[in-house]
């Protein structure tokens, strides 16, 4: 605005009756400028950082509570049977594997994330917890194919009555029933602050399902 003054201000007051063209072009530039800025101002009331804060914790709390649906889902139903149920040293649905490595994986590429910074700090600890348990599960675990369906099982070379040329080979089933239980403990003690943290969370009935496995519904 400023060099559009230096170029269109008049030399010589004296003639800017006789060539009023760049007076005039001065005057409709101010009134164009001065109209964008009360604009500007009243869009500026109008958002406010109040409103925009509020915004921001409307998408805060959506994204929340979905992820809150998700982990209240897994701590009845999916997660508590594979964590706390289970005897990890028996056969079990290879579904649960799918769910627990998918879920460690969205975990990492932060497909599934808390925003709110207290879960988010709460969270941490027990997303590594998902992730190495997971990877313990990959590494000694072997699947089968058991009546049609696909199963899971630690310590393959047991047998109802014997190990099976692996006499000297320690047992991974008890150290699994470990680790899942100590993820379990962490899972179930989030989910209290959870409740705590975020009330509205247990408005919503807690839905089973699987959220990564291929076959979501239960057989």
């Amino acid at each position: 605005m400023g060099a559009l003054c230096w170029v269109l201000w008049p030399s010589d007051w004296s003639k800017i009756f006789q060539q009023p063209e760049p007076f005039l072009a001065l005057a409709v530039a101010v009134a164009v400028w001065v109209s964008a800025e009360l604009f500007n101002g009243e869009n500026y009331s109008t958002s406010s950082p109040t409103d925009a804060a509020e915004k921001r914790k409307a998408i805060l709390t959506e994204n929340d509570l979905r992820s809150a649906q998700q982990i209240l889902s897994y701590h009845k139903f999916t997660m508590r049977e594979l964590l706390k149920s289970q005897d990890l040293g028996a056969y079990f649905d290879y579904k649960y594997l799918v769910e627990l490595h998918a879920f460690a994986h969205a975990n990492e590429e932060s497909h599934f994330e808390f925003l709110d910074v207290e879960l988010v700090e709460r969270w941490r600890p027990i997303a590594r917890k998902f992730k190495d348990f997971a990877r313990f599960m990959s590494v000694n675990s072997t699947p089968d194919l058991i009546g049609g369906r696909e199963m899971i099982r630690l310590d393959h070379h047991v047998t109802a009555l014997m190990k099976v040329g692996a006499e000297d080979r320690p047992s991974k089933s008890e150290e699994a029933n470990q680790i899942a239980s100590e993820v379990w403990d962490a899972l179930n003690e989030f989910v209290g602050f959870l409740k705590v943290r975020r009330p509205e969370t247990t408005n919503h009935s807690t839905q089973d399902t699987w959220y990564y496995a291929t076959d979501r519904k239960r057989t």
